[in-house]
């Protein structure tokens, strides 16, 4: 289950979602239907973390998100490594793609 409980969240002063109460069953099939600017992007973001929430409370299975146990496990999933934009730093990711074409094309 994921519940949001007065979950409030604002870009530069503007907000993007405010008193969010939201409730989702475990294994329930559920959409985000709304208007353009309404906040469907913003909560998302904020269930998988990509966003964090200004005030409010977002419960996973019981658990609130943003106590340490779940941060630690939130961190444990942040990928790890190198990117596609370290491939060649000095000539961007554009560069880095032509220098894997390029190796593709050598005899071995």
């Amino acid at each position: 289950m994921i519940e949001f409980d007065g979950v409030n969240k604002a870009f530069a002063g503007q907000p993007a979602v405010k008193d969010l109460n939201l409730h989702l069953r475990e294994g329930a099939f559920s959409v985000l239907i709304g208007t353009s600017g309404s906040g469907k992007s913003t909560t998302l973001k904020m269930i998988n973390r990509l966003v964090e929430h200004d005030s409010g409370t977002i419960r996973f299975a019981g658990q609130d998100s943003g106590e340490p146990v779940a941060r630690a496990r939130r961190d444990k999933r942040r990928p790890r490594g190198p990117g596609a934009e370290d491939l060649a730093p000095e000539t961007g990711l554009a560069g880095g793609a032509a220098q894997l074409q390029h190796a593709g094309d050598k005899d071995v």
